[in-house]
């Protein structure tokens, strides 16, 4: 695999391809599901009691055995139920992704933007819908 498929998460090095359509399918309905859960806990709860915070903490756990297995889940939260190492975990999973995501949006940028070396002609730019398409997905994943 490429080393932007490679990221750390508390310290434990993972690999995931965000952009492997395949991975990209199967990480989003994970996510979501697991974004769903944590939802209707802090819906149920306010005050994040005892019951309501390991429901929390499961529900990223069992994100993380989904996409990583139980070994490397075990190396990221070391067995235990911990609310600040659930929370650093997301969000650094999350962090990963939109960085894969970003470099992705860099490459595509350098290949649609065609310069005259080629065609022996001035830079042909993106056209309006293309440079709307990448201003959508700039702001949806920003």
């Amino acid at each position: 695999m490429n080393d932007y498929t490679k990221f750390n998460i508390l310290g434990v090095e993972l690999e995931f391809d965000f952009l492997d359509l395949d991975e990209k399918e199967f990480f989003e309905s994970v996510f979501s599901e697991t974004n769903k859960k944590i939802s209707e806990v802090a819906k149920d709860d306010k005050d994040f009691s005892i019951e309501s915070s390991r429901k929390y903490c499961e529900s990223i756990i069992s994100l993380f055995e989904e996409l990583f297995g139980e070994e490397k889940t075990y190396d990221i939260f070391s067995g235990k139920c911990n609310l600040m190492k659930c929370t650093t975990a997301i969000k650094e999973l999350t962090k990963a992704k939109l960085e894969q995501d970003k470099a992705f949006a860099t490459e595509l940028k350098s290949v649609t933007t065609i310069s005259e070396e080629v065609f022996g002609e001035e830079e042909i730019s993106l056209n309006r819908q293309q440079r709307r398409a990448i201003e959508r997905n700039k702001k949806k994943y920003n």
